[in-house]
């Protein structure tokens, strides 16, 4: 199981399709998984996008999907950088 803890104030490491790599949040001194609601808006999709499926292919089609307005926001990140 992955080790790695954000805060909430804090990045998110990129969405895996392994599910015993989700990522995991502080909480009130507590930690917790990310929902798949919460994983399918930090890909971009409405909430309960892939509602319908178990847990376990929720994160797995999340942790596959590549969507166009992540892949722009770090394309932006990437310009401004090397701009300085």
């Amino acid at each position: 199981i992955s080790s790695r803890v954000y805060g909430k104030k804090g990045l998110t490491p990129a969405l895996m399709t392994q599910e015993r790599v989700i990522p995991k949040i502080t909480e009130d001194m507590r930690i917790r998984r990310l929902t798949p609601t919460e994983c399918e808006r930090l890909q971009g999709f409405p909430d309960n996008f892939t509602e319908g499926i178990s847990d376990t292919q929720r994160y797995k089609c999340l942790g596959n999907a590549v969507t166009t307005n992540v892949i722009t926001e770090i394309g932006k990140r990437l310009i401004e950088k090397n701009d300085k």
